[in-house]
């Protein structure tokens, strides 16, 4: 037979009694106590970014100074380009004749003498303007002679004129050399200040 439980008097008309003041301070403390670490770890977290930013940006700077003093020491200035390098000629036909066939009416070459006339690409491979003279050409004989443009050219169609080639530009045209008939011409240059600027073989 079990026994039977009784209340006590006593304890069942004790009331509930409040929590003490100390445990609800506590509760509010933690809240505080949370916002305050909450606050600290990102003050942290965003003092480590900026860390990690301004070392990145110094690594980053610094490698381009370094790169930009190797670029300085590896340049040289450039070595100077002979004309002789900087202009090219070539040769589009050449041909032996007795009169120049103008607009109006043809020029014949004096006598015991003949046209030789050229048709030429002269191109400028330089890194400055070039200015092309037609009356700065000359031909060489097989018997060590030479022979300058003649006036004559400007007679002839397709003549080329004088003007300033950029780089990179090329020009055709014809020049003409009066000849006596028993001398052969063997080559062609353009003469400069600084001698020959280029040089082509006729025939």
């Amino acid at each position: 037979m079990q026994p039977t439980w009784k209340q006590d008097t006593k304890s069942a008309n004790m009331q509930p009694r409040n929590l003490p003041q100390y445990e609800a301070a506590g509760a509010q403390c933690d809240g505080k106590h949370y916002q305050v670490v909450l606050r600290r770890t990102l003050t942290q977290a965003t003092l480590v970014g900026l860390v990690l930013v301004v070392v990145t940006f110094a690594v980053v700077f610094r490698g381009s100074l370094s790169s930009e003093k190797e670029g300085f020491a590896q340049f040289k200035p450039p070595t100077e380009q002979t004309a002789r390098d900087s202009i090219m000629l070539n040769i589009l036909e050449a041909n032996r004749i007795d009169a120049l066939e103008g607009w109006l009416f043809a020029t014949h070459a004096r006598p015991n003498y003949t046209f030789v006339t050229v048709k030429v690409r002269v191109r400028n491979r330089g890194r400055d303007n070039y200015r092309l003279d037609p009356f700065g050409f000359s031909v060489f004989t097989n018997d060590g002679g030479r022979i300058n443009t003649s006036l004559k050219t400007r007679q002839m169609n397709d003549a080329l004129t004088a003007q300033v080639l950029a780089p990179a530009e090329e020009v055709e045209g014809f020049v003409v050399f009066e000849v006596p008939k028993n001398v052969r011409p063997s080559t062609i240059q353009i003469g400069g200040g600084a001698g020959i600027v280029a040089k082509a073989n006729l025939f």
